[in-house]
């Protein structure tokens, strides 16, 4: 079953850093419901055990760092 989570991201700069995440997760079969670089946050609905893999998805390029995960 699928809940919602915030991702806080740092090293989100700029609207290419949104895009460039989102197209990696999407390429992986995720999709975030929202994501803003000004704020580093990202919401996103998954199921509990995909938090893991998303975290390794985002942190892949070693430019963004995931620093909390909450459920909402």
């Amino acid at each position: 079953m699928n809940k919602a989570y915030q991702f806080n991201i740092s090293g989100m700069t700029c609207h290419a850093c949104e895009t460039l995440i989102t197209m990696d997760l999407t390429d992986a079969g995720f999709t975030p419901t929202a994501i803003d670089h000004a704020t580093g946050i990202m919401t996103i609905s998954l199921a509990d055990d995909a938090i893991a893999h998303v975290k390794e998805i985002i942190q892949g390029s070693g430019t963004y760092r995931v620093t909390t995960v909450t459920p909402l």
